[in-house]
């Protein structure tokens, strides 16, 4: 059988295309792990990743979404996980 370690951690991935912009609330109740953010398509903007359940608080980044990569965080968000997107970048952020 193939490794299971993946299917065990849960991860969950959101895409966030070009046309969305705004506020994007991916978890609004409780602990959330912020794994990675892809950029697959570049555009002039900012990424903003906030510890909250929604556009304000703690920032944990703000990501010049002009480039395209993988961008590693780790990190344990307590007060939930959002995103502010401005421009129109392609985006995929993986969360648990």
């Amino acid at each position: 059988m193939g490794d299971s370690t993946l299917y065990s951690r849960r991860e969950r991935f959101r895409n966030i295309p070009a046309g969305e912009t705004g506020d994007i609330v991916l978890r609004s109740v409780g602990e959330a792990f912020l794994h990675r953010v892809t950029l697959g398509l570049a555009a002039a903007g900012t990424v903003t990743v906030y510890n909250a359940n929604a556009a304000a608080g703690e920032v944990i980044a703000i990501i010049d979404s002009n480039q395209t990569g993988t961008l590693e965080y780790g990190v344990l968000c307590s007060g939930g996980l959002t995103i502010n997107k401005t421009g129109a970048a392609d985006l995929t952020v993986i969360y648990q």
